[in-house]
């Protein structure tokens, strides 16, 4: 049931981010409209002259068009920082908030502690 309702509230938010962003958000209605494409228009409209995307990208991000509009595309190989939490063993993957309550003014450190950027 908690992945439903935040099911509805991605759908009923995408549009209006989309929105925010310059994009017309019905296009995201089409099954057909590609990944890539999309992400392309949202950097496009950012004015962005780099995408840098997990290492999944790779298997749908059509590079080209991101080379013809001169937007460079770099691959993060996401290792998540290991930090003290209060409550327990470490849960991973929580928000950045979690790590600033948690380690405070040692959380920039933590954050900048890794490259993983690849290729």
């Amino acid at each position: 049931m908690k992945n439903l309702k935040l099911n509805k509230t991605v759908t009923w938010a995408f549009p209006i981010l989309m929105l925010a962003l310059g994009c017309n958000p019905s296009r995201t209605d089409n099954k057909e409209q590609k990944k890539s494409d999309l992400i392309l228009e949202l950097c496009q409209n950012l004015n962005a002259d780099k995408y840098i995307s997990g290492v999944e990208g790779k298997y749908y991000l059509d590079e080209m068009s991101f080379k013809k509009e001169t937007i460079d595309v770099e691959y993060q190989n996401f290792k998540h920082p290991i930090y003290r939490q209060k409550n327990g063993r470490f849960i991973s993957h929580m928000s950045v908030i979690d790590l600033v309550f948690n380690e405070g003014p040692n959380s920039n450190k933590i954050i900048m502690s890794g490259d993983n950027t690849v290729g």
